[in-house]
């Protein structure tokens, strides 16, 4: 599944910025990120567990550089808990 994700960003990699207490900052793809998503790490869980709705979970995250980029790759995030 991870595989099939990092294919879909087409070479290109977005940073992860996960703030608070459980928070952490990684880069999912290949090469230099083209994109930074950031967020409340909860938020984020609540968001890539299916448990909140994508246009309500997207007023509580930051995008920067190519925001379509970090649109899409927030969309595709699934995190199965």
């Amino acid at each position: 599944m991870v595989k099939k994700a990092i294919m879909q960003l087409g070479g290109r990699a977005v940073i992860f910025n996960l703030t608070g207490v459980a928070g952490v900052r990684c880069k999912v793809g290949a090469g230099a990120a083209a994109a930074e998503i950031t967020m409340d790490a909860l938020e984020f869980n609540i968001l890539a567990s299916g448990r909140s709705p994508y246009v309500e979970g997207r007023t509580n995250a930051i995008l920067s550089g190519d925001t379509a980029l970090a649109a899409m790759a927030l969309t595709k995030t699934l995190v199965l808990y």
